[in-house]
């Protein structure tokens, strides 16, 4: 158990150093990078979506990486 908990702050800790321009990994999407980053939300631009109407994604923040949604890429 004190693995896990070590693990969880590392990840925290690499999720607390995020900030835009960074890449991210979607396995729906694929690669991004971050547009705008706040305490709730992050927004993405996947490699794919200059063919969307809307530019970038949104997901919520941190609970996607913990979901397993979103990975650093």
């Amino acid at each position: 158990m004190a693995a896990q908990g070590k693990s969880l702050k590392r990840v925290q800790e690499q999720l607390d150093e995020l900030e835009p321009g960074d890449t991210v990994f979607h396995k729906a999407f694929g690669y991004g990078y971050i547009v705008n980053l706040n305490d709730t939300h992050i927004e993405v631009t996947f490699d794919g979506d200059d063919k969307k109407k809307e530019p970038s994604r949104k997901f919520m923040f941190p609970s996607a990486f913990y979901q397993g949604l979103l990975q650093i890429g």
